[in-house]
């Protein structure tokens, strides 16, 4: 008796849970046809292309909206934002090359002749770093130094310079799968080390 009312209670159980579960169909929005939404409306059309401000007068930079429209306001001879655009830095004072971040917004660091970064300097870091790559990768094959310092102007792009170089360099060296490899960084002296290094030869 009591085995009977056991498995009675389990089977209904069983079934409410069963019946939980079960989503009903016009919860995903199929009673609308193919094109309904989540909740039975139509789809709504997203913006993939974003074109160049056609206004004459707007002075806003980048990205912007126009009645509900999103367009860019710098140049792009295509007439269409690739999202490689970025102002040119605005500081005075600050000497960091390339693509770098200022509160919130990203930068660029290099004097753009068009008044504004299309991404043309990143192929030139990449061509530049690959180059770089191997001298220091002959650096390290032929001597094997504890650290390898960068210096000189270029120094000042930071981690956008180092990160490639060690990325490259370490394809090239015969001692990739060592337990203690060199470190390649930056050197604290900036652009004077070779000026101070030269300065503290002995005569």
């Amino acid at each position: 008796m009591f085995r009977m009312k056991g498995r009675l209670t389990a089977g209904v159980l069983c079934a409410m849970l069963a019946a939980m579960l079960v989503v009903p169909v016009s919860a995903h929005g199929c009673h609308g046809g193919r094109r309904a939404g989540h909740h039975g409306g139509y789809a709504q059309s997203v913006q993939t292309t974003v074109t160049v401000c056609p206004y004459e007068n707007c002075a806003s930079a980048g990205r912007h909206t126009h009645s509900g429209v999103i367009y860019c306001g710098y140049d792009h001879s295509a007439g269409v934002c690739d999202n490689n655009c970025r102002a040119l830095c605005p500081l005075e004072d600050c000497e960091t090359l390339g693509r770098h971040v200022h509160g919130l917004y990203t930068y660029c660091g290099y004097d753009h002749g068009n008044g504004f970064c299309d991404g043309a300097c990143r192929a030139l870091l990449d061509v530049y770093t690959t180059y770089l790559a191997e001298g220091a990768a002959n650096i390290v094959n032929l001597f094997q130094p504890a650290v390898l310092c960068v210096g000189g102007g270029v120094s000042r792009a930071g981690e956008a310079l180092l990160m490639p170089l060690r990325e490259k360099t370490a394809k090239r060296v015969y001692s990739k799968n060592a337990k203690r490899n060199t470190r390649i960084t930056l050197a604290q002296l900036d652009n004077d080390a070779g000026i101070i290094g030269a300065a503290l030869l002995e005569p």
